[in-house]
């Protein structure tokens, strides 16, 4: 989970995530000076050759990197997602996980091994064979528990070793149901053990993976040139030769550039400028899923730990009216803790806007007639802003008085990972898988139940039984009652489901990320 992650790339009506500020803030000091070089030869004369087609994508902020291990930003984790390959996927609507550079799997050793068998023939951009050695040392790296991203893997990643010339087996400690779903992140992405060690610290600066794009130049803080891999082993082979993603941080510039043919897809699309890019005929892609706007409670703060309090303050939550004001009706009403995307999502114990039950709850607390507290939201005009006026309107008719405080992102995050707010907006919560073993991992065990402070033993037990059983029924029930039990105590408040929203011209055909920041550029057709 990673609602530090997104800053940049996607609009998910803010689109951060959690844990790696402090890893893109090193990141980005490191990678500062803008500097451009070349592919391999190979990669030059692939581009010499393209005479076809060309896309240019106008994205929020330039990417940090092409190494996954430490790709801490959705700019960079959507690049290396067609960059490299995944030894399984998610599919193009986010339901279901597929078949990548695996053809099938075997689980075996009551759920201690999984064995995955290689797609023959794949080559990478460089032209040299795709190799089990890859996938071992790739994984490795990626499932390490030191590592930003290795959370995912719930520690239970053993030991990763090659059976054969195509069989790669992976021993976990213990069974790990969630394991296939995480290894269809970015984290699990594929490349050349090779072209690595060659570049050592630079090799997030030359990527070579197998997917159906290889890197041709890259200017930072300005544009990336990416060329269709000629060795790529995809069904749908691309028809764009070459894909442009200039950085362009200007949102009304972004939309400029779409409106006069100069760009041809655009991201981070602000809620008011969909009907005017609309009515220009623009495509609109608003990618729902991965993300809720959650509303933290620190329970440091005295009325915060009282139950009946946090769920008077979410019974008061007019839901509704902030999904059509705050967010231009584009965000949609949350039904559970779960961003909808989840698998095992289960809105049936949903809390909805009630003010007569938000009365209740309050006479029932030690605090029936009201208090006072502060609420950190994002400068400036943003939907939070707005959540913030709507909300406050509804606490005032209880005796609640809320404050507004306005603090950038770095600040509110500081304060929100040192539990020094009383309630806050900063972050947003987006899934990095789609299983609900992440948001209930660092809700029950780790972090401090998203630094609220708030603990649930019962939980805790659920959420390690459906990491561990794979019995699909167990988990659905499990996770059922997990969303029960947080729509019963509150520990932070969910709001709406928040949307990625991309704009792409008329002109494109098969344009449509899913919501893990795939772009499926193979699949795109221009006219």
């Amino acid at each position: 989970m990673n609602p530090a992650r997104r800053t940049n790339g996607r609009y998910m009506l803010g689109w951060p995530r959690l844990r790696l500020v402090a890893v893109v803030v090193v990141i980005a000091a490191a990678t500062s000076t803008a500097i451009s070089y070349a592919a391999s030869a190979r990669g030059g004369q692939a581009a010499a050759k393209a005479a076809g087609s060309t896309l240019v994508f106008d994205r929020s902020s330039d990417l940090f990197g092409f190494d996954p291990v430490v790709s801490g930003d959705q700019t960079s984790i959507s690049t290396d997602l067609q960059v490299y390959d995944r030894l399984v996927e998610v599919s193009q609507d986010g339901k279901r996980i597929v078949p990548g550079l695996a053809t099938s799997w075997k689980v075996t050793g009551g759920g201690r091994t999984v064995t995955f068998k290689l797609r023959s023939g794949v080559r990478f951009s460089d032209g040299s064979p795709l190799t089990p050695a890859d996938v071992v040392f790739s994984l490795t790296r990626g499932t390490d528990p030191k590592t930003p991203y290795g959370v995912l893997f719930g520690n239970a990643v053993k030991k990763i070793s090659a059976v054969d010339a195509s069989h790669v087996k992976i021993t976990l400690s213990k069974p790990f149901s969630p394991l296939l779903a995480s290894l269809s992140t970015f984290i699990g992405s594929i490349y050349s053990e090779k072209n690595f060690k060659k570049w050592g610290k630079l090799a997030g600066q030359h990527p070579v993976g197998t997917g159906a794009y290889m890197l041709k130049s890259w200017v930072k803080g300005n544009q990336l040139t990416l060329v269709k891999n000629p060795h790529y082993w995809g069904p749908v082979k691309p028809t764009i030769d070459t894909l442009i993603f200039r950085d362009v941080a200007d949102a009304n510039a972004r939309m400029l550039q779409l409106q006069s043919g100069a760009a041809d897809v655009i991201d981070t699309v602000s809620p008011n400028q969909v009907t005017t890019l609309k009515n220009g005929g623009s495509k609109i892609d608003e990618v729902f899923g991965p993300a809720i706007q959650p509303i933290y409670l620190n329970e440091k703060f005295k009325p915060f730990t009282d139950k009946n309090v946090r769920v008077a303050l979410a019974y008061s939550l007019d839901r509704k009216a902030i999904a059509q004001r705050a967010y231009f009706g584009l965000a949609k009403p949350s039904l559970s803790a779960f961003p909808s995307g989840t698998f095992f999502y289960d809105p049936s114990s949903a809390v909805t806007f009630n003010m007569a039950k938000a009365k209740q709850a309050l006479q029932k607390s030690g605090y029936a007639k009201g208090f006072t507290f502060d609420l950190i939201v994002p400068p400036g005009s943003s939907p939070q802003g707005t959540l913030a006026q709507i909300w406050g309107a509804s606490l005032k008719t209880l005796g609640i008085t809320l404050h507004i405080v306005s603090l950038e992102q770095a600040t509110a995050y500081q304060k929100w990972t040192s539990q020094t707010y009383q309630a806050s907006t900063n972050p947003n919560y987006i899934n990095d898988t789609p299983d609900a073993f992440e948001f209930s991992t660092f809700m029950f065990f780790a972090q401090n139940g998203f630094y609220t402070g708030w603990h649930n033993a019962a939980g805790a037990a659920l959420a390690k039984e459906a990491q561990t059983t794979s019995n699909t029924a167990v988990r659905k029930k499990d996770y059922a009652s997990i969303q029960k039990l947080l729509s019963a105590e509150e520990p932070l408040l969910y709001t709406v489901d928040t949307p990625v929203i991309y704009a792409s011209s008329s002109k494109l055909t098969g344009f449509a990320p899913n919501p893990s920041g795939r772009y499926f550029f193979e699949n795109v057709r221009k006219s």
